[in-house]
């Protein structure tokens, strides 16, 4: 009788070491890219959640006929938010989580107030930036209206 010798199947360990090296080549190609995507994405993801906000005060202000307050959280508009009625009701509460963007207000203002008519007591400026110098970052400006419009071809400093 004779035995059928049975065909070993796998990879080598040379194979295996050629395709971890390639694996790690691409890894370390696609990792600057992957990294500017997040930047990007938070960036959009705050820029929006601000107008998003500010368009929420707007209306508040329109629809209860009270002056409504956007506060800066601590001072600082990169940590969040918070919008608020002339009886302190919290309205909204709102925290950044991503932390890779800066949110700075060129006048330095950290609280404005809608007023019923939906008009602002003071013109805005937010600059939305982050780690990456002479990127293009977000603007958005409040007009004397109070609507937000937002610049996304805007040149971080």
């Amino acid at each position: 009788m004779r035995k059928l010798l049975k065909s070993e199947s796998g990879f080598t360990l040379i194979e295996l070491m050629i395709t971890i090296t390639i694996g790690g080549t691409l890894l370390a190609i696609a990792m600057p890219a992957y990294q500017d995507m997040i930047k990007n994405n938070c960036m959009t993801a705050n820029t929006n959640t601000l107008v998003a906000n500010l368009q929420l005060a707007r209306s508040e202000a329109i629809k209860t006929g009270q002056n409504i307050r956007v506060i800066a959280k601590g001072g600082n508009w990169s940590t969040g938010w918070t919008i608020q009625n002339p009886a302190n009701v919290l309205i909204r509460d709102v925290d950044l989580t991503c932390g890779v963007t800066t949110i700075t207000e060129t006048g330095g203002d950290t609280t404005f107030f809608y007023k019923p008519s939906g008009f602002i007591d003071n013109p805005g400026t937010f600059d939305i930036c982050d780690d990456r110098t002479a990127e293009r970052g977000r603007q958005i400006n409040i007009n004397m209206v109070g609507r937000p419009n937002t610049n996304s071809n805007f040149a971080c400093t």
